[in-house]
């Protein structure tokens, strides 16, 4: 299935930060992720991998706080 991360983000009642163009098609661990990957951080011990994903987007909490620039888009959600 192919999704952008804009009609992700409505289904999930989320926001995203980032570029809106981008496209997902698959689930896929941070450490493991592709440019076709959506995953997700939702312990901040693996906010690490953040800035070495190749993920195309990452879901994260509202209140995620990015500790340096990265290219990833986030999904942000409530939970």
């Amino acid at each position: 299935m192919r999704i952008s991360v804009d009609e992700l983000a409505l289904m999930v009642h989320g926001t995203v930060d980032g570029e809106h163009g981008r496209f997902v098609e698959k689930f896929a661990p941070i450490e493991e992720a592709d440019d076709k990957s959506l995953s997700f951080i939702s312990n901040t011990k693996y906010g690490q991998y953040l800035y070495t994903t190749k993920a195309a987007a990452v879901l994260v909490s509202k209140d995620f706080i990015a500790e340096k620039p990265t290219d990833v888009v986030l999904i942000r959600v409530d939970d």
